[in-house]
């Protein structure tokens, strides 16, 4: 008898996991919801036919949800799989997070977890083809019944690649079915058309760009964000706060066409700069801060950029990033390079992991250890900051911008005022 047969035969064991998976769904952490997902599939499979049933009836409905969080970490079939065959459980979010679960994002962070463009481009193409075989039904009264039948019925009255925007407008203003919809049912369709939009797009276009890039323009600051141009804060105000949700305007064609060249020019430089089937074979598991940090120093003075990039892509799995400044060895450098930079250092400067601190972290370590450009080290910075974004740590994708006139990437100065760092 196996840990999940012994849970699900006692009522009372069986209710306080239960209890542990909706607490778990709660927490709005891949990991923590990608762990008990791996766990519960080790041995669900081994399950009697009776307990198979209260396996089926209570708990699988529970592994769904959990797989959704665990999106990004999901192989590509379970990914598909959720796609073709539980896209209606997202609606259920609402009652966790008093929001319908974001398949657009999911799909954006399970693409981040992919290094080749070309593998993305290959990913999205599944995605879509997914989407239009998707048999669940939306609403059981009307004569579009099925997500799939959905999508013929808009693309038969907007065009296949859903890019008339007024057409699509008027779609969801007077199509006789779209209307009878309940407003939850509306906004559960129009995410799905939005992340059958997105998928149409290559990687490499600002449209279909799964990164974000912060660029600078009039002397104001926005993002690409998968299509979208959003704006955040000017640059004087003293404490910049990073804003997310606020609708952004979509890329237009004067848009797309000033900011091509710079999403290829940042796609260039990233392939050049990041060796995708060497990170892939750099293991490192160990789940102790302290020692990613010393196998990160020997890195850099072996000048080993995979292999540092690899260990701050698992201090960052593992939201420890900050511990390498405890490091005595790693600390140590780190404040003589402030010094020289600086011609002072206090503790109050690194007391706190600001995105000043973040953006001299990752200077001193591509730039001053092992010797990049200031614009690959650029590069490199806001590939490190996607990978914080997509835990929900937007702030530090503001820690250096594309610039679009000159099409190059570069850095925020940083000043010290009242013995504080500042963006200057």
């Amino acid at each position: 008898m196996n840990n999940l047969e012994t849970l699900l035969i006692d009522p009372k064991l069986k209710n306080e996991f239960k209890g542990l998976i909706k607490q778990t769904l709660g927490m709005i952490d891949v990991a923590e919801n990608f762990r008990l997902t791996r766990g519960i599939e080790k041995e669900m499979n081994n399950l009697s036919p009776e307990t198979k049933k209260i396996f089926d009836e209570e708990i699988k409905p529970l592994l769904i949800k959990l797989k959704w969080r665990a999106f990004p970490r999901l192989k590509q079939g379970q990914v598909l799989d959720l796609l073709e065959n539980h896209l209606l459980v997202t609606k259920e979010f609402k009652e966790i997070d008093d929001r319908i679960l974001d398949i657009k994002q999911a799909v954006n962070n399970h693409l981040l977890q992919i290094i080749d463009h070309d593998e993305r481009d290959r990913f999205k193409i599944l995605v879509r083809q997914t989407l239009l075989v998707n048999k669940e039904v939306v609403d059981e009264s009307l004569a579009v019944k099925t997500v799939g039948e959905w999508f013929k019925n808009i693309i038969s009255q907007v065009g296949p690649q859903l890019t008339d925007r007024l057409k699509e407008s008027e779609y969801y203003l007077r199509d006789s079915n779209f209307t009878k919809l309940s407003k939850i049912d509306q906004q559960f369709l129009k995410g799905v058309f939005s992340l059958y939009k997105y998928c149409l797009y290559s990687s490499i276009t600002p449209e279909g760009l799964d990164e974000t890039i912060t660029v600078i323009e009039d002397g104001k600051m926005k993002v690409i964000r998968q299509g979208m141009i959003e704006e955040i804060p000017s640059l004087d105000k003293e404490d910049l706060e990073f804003i997310t949700g606020l609708g952004g305007t979509a890329v237009g064609a004067k848009e797309e066409t000033k900011y091509q060249s710079l999403t290829q020019h940042y796609h260039s430089l990233l392939d050049k700069l990041v060796k995708k089937e060497q990170l892939k074979a750099v293991k490192l598991k160990s789940s102790v801060a302290e020692i990613l940090a010393e196998r990160i120093n020997k890195a850099l003075e072996q000048k080993e950029q995979t292999v540092v990039l690899a260990g701050l892509e698992r201090l960052i799995q593992i939201k420890q990033l900050a511990k390498i400044l405890e490091n005595k060895n790693f600390n140590q450098i780190f404040k003589k390079y402030l010094i020289s930079k600086f011609g002072q250092f206090n503790e109050e400067m690194i007391k706190k992991f600001t995105v000043e601190v973040f953006a001299l972290l990752l200077q001193f370590i591509f730039i001053d250890q092992l010797r990049n450009t200031e614009e690959e080290g650029a590069v490199l910075v806001l590939y490190i900051a996607n990978l914080l974004a997509k835990q929900g740590n937007d702030q530090y994708l503001v820690a250096v911008y594309g610039d679009s006139k000159s099409n190059s990437f570069k850095w925020r100065e940083i000043k010290i005022g009242q013995g504080q760092l500042k963006f200057g």
